[in-house]
């Protein structure tokens, strides 16, 4: 199954949940949905690359309570200290 089907897109707007949001594809986000969901891969070098401290605090203002952040950025290990900084840092 293919998210783009109809039957996926029914299904996320049924519980009010939004597409994906990707880093490093860049999706327009839905500012209607309630539910959020991030997956960040590190930029610009995917998987490898950390995120500085001013693109955390501007995603910081995107979320809420029901917002979901997946770090992706796990090979060089970047991954622990970002989601650890968002949290702390918000």
């Amino acid at each position: 199954m293919s998210w783009a089907q109809l039957e996926a897109v029914t299904m996320l707007q049924a519980y009010n949940i939004e597409f994906v949001i990707a880093d490093p594809v860049r999706v327009e986000s839905n500012k209607k949905q309630v539910f959020k969901y991030y997956r960040l891969h590190g930029s610009p070098k995917p998987y490898w690359s950390s995120y500085n401290a001013e693109f955390l605090d501007q995603l910081a203002k995107h979320l809420n309570d029901s917002s979901w952040v997946i770090f992706d950025n796990t090979t060089s290990g970047a991954a622990t200290q970002n989601a650890l900084d968002l949290k702390y840092n918000r």
